[in-house]
């Protein structure tokens, strides 16, 4: 794999958003970089996978809507990417 670009950095502070009843607690930045693999390369977990982890997949930017992603918000940021990197700030 190589690592690219930056793509975008979002927040998410657990406190402003519907769940935060149980998620007061969290602020989490997510930091997002454009990637691109060799065609014989297979998405697998890494070696400290997220505890609720259940896989890997590569998708491609232009179809994210066909697919079940989270947080839903990111989807149309991801989708219309430019060339340089965004903050989008505390979404959910």
């Amino acid at each position: 794999m190589t690592v690219e670009r930056l793509l975008l950095v979002r927040e998410y502070i657990g406190a402003n958003h519907q769940h935060a009843a149980i998620d007061s607690h969290l602020h989490i930045v997510d930091i997002l970089f454009a990637c691109s693999v060799s065609a014989s390369y297979t998405p697998q977990l890494g070696n400290e996978p997220d505890f609720d982890q259940v896989g890997v997949e590569w998708l491609p930017l232009a179809s994210l809507n066909q697919y079940r992603f989270y947080p839903a918000a990111l989807q149309a940021y991801l989708m219309q990417l430019h060339q340089s990197a965004t903050y989008i700030g505390d979404v959910n």
